[in-house]
């Protein structure tokens, strides 16, 4: 049995709302970097929390987007906040003096 199939088979020990969020993800993941006996260990060793304390945001899709959308808010908040920093510190360069004299 390659290592490849085991880690796929520990995936299989995962609850089947996180298979289907993220199986396909770590699917992949395991194919681009290949799996060594402490990736298929880590597989294994994290199943059981999964189970025990399951994400809520894979059963409540209303909340997941709440999540996604207050997510997105913070982050154009702080955008908009560091966009103003400039525009509230003195300049660092001397005023240019005017000249006082007109053109003819």
């Amino acid at each position: 049995m390659s290592a490849l199939t085991l880690a796929r088979a520990m995936l299989a020990l995962y609850p089947p709302a996180w298979r289907a969020r993220y199986g396909d993800e770590v699917s992949a993941l395991l194919e681009d970097s290949g799996a060594g006996p402490r990736t298929i260990a880590s597989l294994a060793w994290h199943a059981a929390p999964a189970w025990i304390w399951p994400p809520g945001h894979l059963h409540d899709q209303p909340a997941r987007i709440r999540a996604s959308l207050t997510t997105v808010l913070a982050a154009w908040t702080a955008l908009a906040g560091l966009a103003m920093v400039p525009a509230a510190r003195p300049s660092p360069w001397p005023p240019v003096p005017r000249d006082t004299r007109r053109s003819p």
